[in-house]
């Protein structure tokens, strides 16, 4: 086995003359790998020792010394040669000659092969054990189970009437032993998310459906306090309908936390949305939710206790998808960069799990610039996010690793727009101002790539861009009759939707569509830390109470989030759509979306003329990749010259 360059053969309880040690071992440990010092220099000013390799690597005083050098510690080598230390096989050697005595003792080599070996027979014996205990709890939830079902099927009635068909059914609610037992492999049928510790799921023993708390409330349906239920729907994959449920009712005794409170305690919806809401300022915004998913879970890997439950609130059990790149237009990026100082300090584990499940790109950096990161995240956007991180950000010795997601789309729409029918036309903005904005314009459009919906309180449009190797991208755009702020403080990841499934297709329209919506190009710096402790992260941000064991051992660093940054652009043309978005959440405490008879043609005019929300998701997983609002989009005064003019070109 190699050891590392600054590693050292020999613990302190190898130490003969430990007394002498205690005396000295202030002087002889290194203030920034805590362990004892190997070849040793100090710094001329304030005459603390270090490591060579460390002080090598950090490049500067960790005491903030300044116009200083580093030079060998002639009395720290002396407090060393002093030391006497025995070997595994008897031998005391002092300090000097310990690492080559190491380097031929053929026993030392022996016993810490026969140790590697013990440990891994206790590891497997182990392992045997919980198989065997598990595979005796699966058979007893399983014969639970048919108790419960041999019970149910016993008190079911059937009867049809002539205008629904109903049925009888008893309810089943999973005991808290229960619960725990199956947390890792029990989902709801319905929504397919993992059942919660100590939140009741439930089991219809008629259709074998397993419902958690939230659909289950979802399903209930007062039929006079009776216990009948409604078959409303098949469900895809399923054998069974799905069977709307009575849902008992919990009594809150002596103050005692409901049900429904305790899922508002452990669980969160509406992620995608939630920065929309904190920063809805009547302007123009812009944020990737995708891409601070992506940043967020790969920071949940490494927390515990209480700093993952803050985030796991927000951010809930799913991870995003794993993610392949195989286009230029459309790519997704995940980083981490570690300060090469600290990089044995974080474990071996997470950097494994970011590399595995995330395909991050680990990187040693020596942080003495922004400019290797900020190059990173420039080629992953295709040359879009410029410079998202200072070197004062970077060249503080307290920060030791960045977390990094970046994601670009450049893609064209399956309709373009044809450039001479963008025009000049009147937007209406949410205080009543008009303004002459650059409009463009689709007429009579019948294709499927376009879909439309309207009623009396929201006009929506939608327009498919190009697929991209099994990823369809759509864009949305929502604009309500009212003000668009009131719409964007109440909407909900339902209601789109429930938009989704009322769209019409232009194919499907006798006369058309008619399209007119703005062009507009813009770029937002989100506000993200101060979002997220807004919405319940707050431990991340604390020295003291943030919890990255998972990353770092507590006794070794106390680390944090020191910052977190969400930088995005977008621009919309004729063309197509073009956007990019980088999240970095900066880590520190690494220091001490058939023709009729002839009639004139009555289109349906869809016209974006007001402030607008818009979205860009994947159409099949329906994963968010953008959203954001217009209230100003781009000037008629400001483009009408390159309309105008043929020598100005896209």
């Amino acid at each position: 086995m190699e050891v590392m360059e600054n590693e050292l053969l020999f613990s302190e309880r190898d130490i003969v003359n430990k007394e002498y040690y205690e005396n000295i071992k202030d002087v002889i440990n290194c203030s920034i790998c805590s362990g004892i010092i190997k070849d040793p220099v100090q710094c001329n000013k304030c005459q603390h020792c270090f490591c060579s390799h460390c002080i090598n690597e950090l490049r500067n005083c960790p005491y903030r010394c300044i116009f200083n050098q580093f030079i060998p510690s002639l009395i720290c080598k002396n407090l060393l040669s002093k030391l006497i230390i025995k070997c595994s096989c008897g031998t005391e050697l002092n300090y000097d000659s310990f690492q080559k005595h190491k380097e031929v003792c053929t026993k030392e080599k022996f016993l810490k092969l026969n140790s590697e070996n013990e440990l891994l027979q206790q590891e497997s014996q182990n392992l045997k054990q919980e198989l065997t205990q598990l595979k005796q709890e699966l058979n007893n939830c399983k014969q639970e189970l048919n108790k419960y079902k041999q019970k149910s099927i016993a008190n079911n009635k059937y009867y049809i009437s002539d205008d629904k068909q109903f049925v009888s059914c008893s309810l089943h609610e999973h005991q808290m032993e229960c619960l725990r037992r199956y947390y890792n492999t029990w989902y709801c049928d319905k929504c397919k998310m993992n059942f919660e510790i100590e939140i009741p799921s439930y089991h219809c023993t008629l259709c074998d459906f397993d419902l958690c708390h939230n659909c289950a409330y979802e399903a209930v349906t007062k039929d006079n306090n009776s216990t009948r239920f409604s078959v409303q729907q098949d469900v895809p994959g399923l054998n069974a309908p799905f069977l709307k449920i009575p849902f008992p009712i919990y009594e809150n005794k002596n103050n005692a936390i409901s049900w429904e409170e305790k899922i508002g305690k452990f669980t969160d919806v509406g992620f995608d949305f939630k920065f929309l809401k904190l920063e809805n300022n009547k302007k123009n915004m812009l944020y990737s939710p995708l891409s601070i998913k992506y940043a967020l879970n790969m920071l949940q890997e490494g927390a515990e206790n209480n700093t993952f439950i803050e985030i796991n609130k927000i951010i809930g059990n799913n991870k995003p998808p794993k993610f392949t790149n195989s286009d230029n237009n459309i790519k997704l990026a995940n980083g981490l960069f570690i300060r090469d100082a600290y990089y044995n300090l974080v474990k071996a584990n997470y950097i494994n799990i970011l590399k595995d499940e995330y395909n991050a790109e680990v990187i040693k950096d020596s942080f003495t610039s922004a400019n290797n990161v900020n190059k990173w995240v420039e080629n992953k956007t295709l040359g879009i996010i410029n410079n998202i991180l200072s070197d004062e950000v970077v060249q503080n010795p307290d920060v030791g690793m960045l977390i990094i997601n970046a994601l670009v789309m450049d893609i064209t729409w399956s309709i373009t727009f044809n450039r001479s029918d963008t025009h000049g036309q009147t937007f209406y903005k949410d205080d009543g101002q008009k303004i002459e904005v650059t409009m463009m314009s689709l007429d009579g459009i019948k294709n499927p790539n376009i879909a439309y919906y309207k009623d009396n309180n929201i006009t929506v449009l939608t327009m498919n861009l190009k697929e991209n190797n099994n990823t369809q991208l759509e864009f949305m755009a929502i604009m309500p009759k009212e003000n668009l702020s009131a719409y964007v403080e109440n909407v909900s990841i339902e209601q789109i939707n429930e938009i989704s499934i009322k769209l019409t297709p232009a194919s499907l329209t006798s006369d058309g569509v008619n399209v007119r919506i703005p062009k507009f190009k813009f770029d937002y710096d989100l506000k993200l830390k101060k979002d997220l402790m807004n919405l319940g992260i707050k431990d991340v941000f604390n020295r003291n109470t943030a919890n990255f064991s998972k990353i770092v051992d507590l006794n070794r660093r106390r680390i944090y989030v020191s910052d977190s940054l969400h930088k995005t652009y977008i621009e919309f043309t004729e063309k197509g759509a073009k956007a990019a978005a980088a999240s970095v959440i900066v880590m520190g405490g690494f220091t001490l979306a058939l023709p009729g008879k002839v009639y004139k043609p009555i289109p349906i005019n869809i016209i974006i003329d007001k402030p607008f929300m818009f979205i860009i998701r994947d159409k099949r997983t329906k994963d968010i990749w953008f959203t954001g609002t217009i209230y100003k989009p781009n000037l008629w005064e400001n483009d009408k010259q390159s309309y105008l003019c043929p020598f100005f070109s896209m």
